[in-house]
């Protein structure tokens, strides 16, 4: 599982961000048990660079550069999913998305208050699995925590 969401790591241009998206330093981090592999991702992180760009109460949230879901903005709170995506594997092709709500402020903490100013949790479904070892429907649930970096320019 830990392979769905290293797909999003890679070289980061943010030619895709629109100027003025906000930017976060995120780290990602498993909190397993999962509904179908205890323990399977309890403990697994990784940081990515999330931006999230905003018209009225809609959002694009960017990961690494990349769009990477859509979602709504409700006062302080971020909710966002992204499209189904495919991995294709040799154990079986699988079918998922990552469904997120998060608190989200400029670094002031006007939303936020502590050390994070974009915090959350982010869950990974299965919506279709061709391998026999995961079934769809199973889902990981994860931390997210990040510092506000700046606005794209």
């Amino acid at each position: 599982m830990i392979a769905l969401v290293a797909l999003l790591a890679g070289c980061i241009d943010n030619s895709k961000v629109p100027e003025d998206s906000l930017l976060y330093e995120v780290v990602v981090t498993g909190i397993g048990p999962d509904e179908c592999h205890p323990g399977n991702t309890e403990g697994w992180s990784d940081t990515y660079n999330y931006a999230v760009s905003f018209t009225a109460a809609s959002a694009d949230v960017y990961v690494d550069g990349e769009p990477f879901a859509t979602g709504t903005l409700n006062g302080c709170r971020l909710d966002y999913q992204t499209v189904v995506l495919l991995t294709e594997r040799s154990a079986g092709n699988l079918r998922w998305r990552i469904t997120g709500s998060a608190l989200v402020d400029a670094g002031d903490d006007g939303c936020v208050e502590g050390e994070f100013d974009f915090e959350g949790t982010e869950t990974i479904e299965v919506v279709d699995s061709e391998d026999e070892n995961i079934e769809p429907g199973c889902t990981y649930p994860t931390s997210v925590q990040g510092t506000y970096a700046g606005a794209a320019e």
